[in-house]
């Protein structure tokens, strides 16, 4: 007994997988079914997510109840990293919030820092930036922060442009010139003519410091040394000077979309077949979540941008998988020495704080507002409508368009505001058409037309509440009705991830009345999964039922083994595999089958034995009466012989 409830133990743990899938999960099937992890979230989801990830960052951090995150024991965290960004991520979304408390401390700790040699810091311009970036998105102003002696300091002048005059832009590597980019576009700061650095100066500095393969290295220039998040975070910064014509770079000049489509090309190629990106060997959500925000700032959907998607896993897939059951997300699966807070199996800070970040970003982008880290007021919503209406009609341009068409297009690009022609995602498809034209682009400078602010308060909205309809812009397209034509008649559970993920995406397609007849078709197929997905829990029940543990099976079990074995036979190759103890359950019929076979060998060879035994004694009784009645015969013959004389 106590062996049988072992068995029955180590057999239930094996199924758990099996019999607990819970309805309409996307892990319906096995872990290794590469479909199942894909999916595609609609702007809801992201919402909740993000809401998710703020309440785990609550509970880590002790705060109960409504109250806000950036309150109490959290703001011991003002003015580190560990804290400004998660502020900056709720500005970012406009939560409801205690913002100006968190702004009110982070002003009152720059100004105590400022107080000491070093202030914010002795070699990273980067505490700058993220203190300038997240006063911003918190509604402040970063160039204005007064003391009480009446100096104000600003932010801006001494950690971006001038900050080459107490030390170098680029102290800390490349990320000094990135953030420091990032900050002077957030709210498009002009610099003034005796800046130690320009615009055009971090420019040509980030152009020339492209490595040959497309990367960027936080330092040097030396090929291979090429890292994921250096990468995505300086296409975050050159985003806005992605439609310039400009060209830059003391080497030999590129226009920044040059350089652009270079680092993308090599993130494409870095993508994992999980979706992810490693860095320094890890597979991590921090590099994920980067790639994320350097595509949104373009403009462009982390969810479908086909250079991203590997495996049938989109770059979103990727970052999700990060996700916990908690809310919160992990950095790696992997155990990092060098990193022990950043356990494997549990929540971290810094990567929920990235990914709050990234999914931010994505829900902007679906919500058509600002990019993450442009903390300008709203374009009017004509300006608005105005570049959706151009970026369609780019869209539809086609290979041979006429140049009256193409011209009307420039011309309609050009009526567009120049602060915001950088919102226009598909200009390079416009542009290309020029070239093969031959019309040359005459626009006014973007690098020019970033020189408007001298100050300002960042613009805070909640992307909740105040935005119009928000939406992902899912379509089910004809590659996906393709996928579903394929799908194998009968169907088996091999295919369960794909069915589930195209009937999902079908009924969150915008276009879904295109593909309507194909709803009933993926629910039939759906329902005939369901149907085998329960007789492989019958069967794995009944099994650890009658049949474990296998070495007490014997010959009374010998029809339950027979009747399981008859429907683990008429199961597809595929979901025989998952039957647990399938095998056994086969080498138990056999053995059972022998054991029958050896019963009737030994029957018949004691029925011979027996008719043999038989025949036999009958023969022996038979010579032995022969020989009787031969030895009583004989003296009557010797009597006759002698009656002849």
């Amino acid at each position: 007994m106590v062996r049988r409830k072992k068995w029955i133990r180590l057999l239930a743990a094996a199924l758990v997988f099996v019999c607990c899938r819970p309805a309409g999960s996307e892990t319906v099937l096995a872990a290794e079914e590469e479909t199942a992890v894909h999916h595609d979230y609609t702007a809801e989801e992201i919402r909740q997510i993000i809401e998710d990830g703020i309440a785990w960052k609550k509970e880590e951090s002790g705060i109960s109840g409504d109250t806000g995150l950036l309150n109490g024991p959290f703001l011991n965290s003002v003015g580190t990293t560990s804290g400004d960004w998660y502020a900056l991520a709720l500005g970012r979304i406009g939560e409801v919030d205690n913002l100006q408390g968190y702004a009110a401390v982070l002003e009152q700790n720059v100004l105590s820092r400022y107080e000491t040699e070093q202030k914010l810091d002795s070699d990273k311009a980067t505490e700058w930036h993220r203190i300038a970036l997240t006063l911003l998105s918190l509604g402040q102003d970063p160039t204005d922060l007064t003391g009480e002696d009446g100096e104000t300091v600003n932010l801006i002048a001494d950690g971006v442009y001038n900050r080459g005059k107490t030390k170098d832009l680029g102290a800390q590597g490349l990320n000094g010139y990135i953030w420091g980019l990032l900050t002077l576009d957030s709210l498009r700061y002009r610099v003034p003519e005796d800046a130690s650095d320009t615009r055009r100066d971090i420019l040509d500095v980030m152009a020339d410091s492209q490595l040959a393969d497309g990367s960027f290295a936080l330092a040097g220039t030396e090929e291979g040394k090429g890292d994921v998040d250096v990468t995505a975070m300086a296409v975050q910064a050159l985003a806005p000077y992605y439609n310039a014509s400009e060209r830059f770079g003391t080497k030999s000049g590129r226009t920044v979309r040059e350089i652009v489509d270079a680092a993308l090309a090599f993130l494409s190629g870095q993508q994992t077949e999980s979706g992810a990106f490693s860095s320094w060997g890890e597979e991590n959500l921090e590099s994920a979540a980067q790639v994320v925000l350097a595509l949104c700032a373009l403009g462009r959907n982390p969810a479908s941008e086909e250079a991203f998607i590997k495996n049938g896993r989109t770059l979103l897939d990727g970052m999700m998988q990060f996700r916990m059951g908690d809310g919160g997300f992990v950095h790696s699966f992997s155990h990092d020495s060098e990193n022990p807070d950043a356990r494997p199996d549990t929540s971290n800070s810094m990567a929920t704080e990235q990914a709050l970040c990234a999914l931010t970003a994505l829900y902007r982008l679906y919500g058509n507002f600002r990019s993450f880290y442009d903390f300008r007021p709203e374009a009017e919503g004509a300006v608005k409508e105005q570049i959706t209406d151009l970026e369609e009609q780019i869209g539809a341009l086609d290979e041979g368009a006429q140049a009256g068409q193409i011209e009307a297009l420039l011309e309609a690009y050009q009526a567009v505001p120049v602060s915001e022609r950088s919102y226009v995602s598909n200009f390079w498809k416009l542009f290309d058409a020029m070239e093969q034209a031959g019309i040359p682009d005459d626009s006014d400078s973007i690098l020019e037309a970033m020189e408007t602010a001298e100050g300002g308060d960042g613009a805070v909205i909640s992307i909740f509440e105040d935005g119009g309809e928000v939406s992902a812009h899912i379509l089910f397209t004809e590659a996906d009705a393709q996928t579903v034509s394929e799908l194998p008649d009968p169907v088996t559970t091999e295919s369960g991830g794909a069915v589930t993920a195209l009937l999902d995406k079908l009924n969150k397609a915008e276009n879904r009345g295109d593909y309507e007849e194909l709803v009933p078709v993926l629910e039939e197929k759906q329902a005939q999964i369901e149907v085998i997905l329960d007789e492989i829990e019958s069967i794995n029940q009944e099994i650890l039922d009658s049949l474990y543990p296998y070495e007490e099976i014997s010959l009374k079990d010998r029809e339950t083994v027979k009747a399981i074995s008859a429907r683990i036979g008429s199961l597809s190759e595929y979901d025989r595999s998952r039957i647990q103890g399938a095998e056994d359950v086969l080498r138990a019929e056999t053995r059972l089958d022998t054991w029958i076979r050896m019963l009737v060998i030994f029957a018949a060879a004691a029925a011979a034995a027996a008719v043999l035994s038989a025949v036999l004694v009958i023969r022996h009784r038979k010579r032995r009466r022969d020989r009787l009645e031969r030895q009583m015969l004989l003296p009557s013959d010797l009597d006759d012989e002698d009656s002849d004389f």
